[in-house]
């Protein structure tokens, strides 16, 4: 009866030792998705930073256009 008892307790322990190594596994694959998720964040947050920019400019550069429009129109030089 011991011998069948040992048999269990090594099986179990060979059972725990698979699920400790897939449990690893599992532990270094989520360390390369969060460095890949931290990296997609950084270059995700630098074109949108970007992006923010040009229309700052766009805005900017429409101002001063309508400016300078207004100005000619008010002088004369372009009809109303």
């Amino acid at each position: 009866m011991d011998g069948g008892n040992e048999n269990n307790w090594s099986e179990l322990y060979k059972g725990f030792g698979r699920l400790e190594g897939k449990v690893d596994q599992l532990l270094a694959a989520q360390v390369v998705h969060k460095e890949t998720t931290d990296d997609h964040e950084h270059r995700i947050r630098g074109l949108e930073k970007g992006q923010w920019r040009r229309v700052g400019v766009v805005s900017g550069a429409g101002g001063v256009i309508g400016a300078f429009v207004a100005v000619m129109t008010k002088i004369g030089v372009i009809p109303s």
